[in-house]
């Protein structure tokens, strides 16, 4: 949501009511999901003794709750 230029609004400081009815809730969920995903790709990576060859792909699934897929591209042989 930090990105969005909403007419007649300072950046950030839109209220959430006119954030979602600019982007929609699917717009608003997939950049939540963008900014929790970096911490939940470094906790998979490091609990599971990963080794990522390239950054992951991420697909939002459901918006209630919110539920999304992270596909790691691994070194053969993982």
């Amino acid at each position: 949501m930090q990105k969005a230029n909403i007419p007649g609004f300072r950046k950030g400081k839109a209220p959430r009511t006119i954030v979602e009815q600019y982007l929609g809730k699917t717009g608003m969920m997939e950049d939540a999901v963008e900014h929790m995903a970096p911490d939940a790709y470094e906790q998979a990576v490091k609990e599971l003794e990963l080794k990522p060859i390239a950054r992951p792909e991420i697909q939002l699934e459901k918006l209630e709750p919110v539920t999304y897929k992270m596909v790691i591209p691994l070194e053969p042989g993982n």
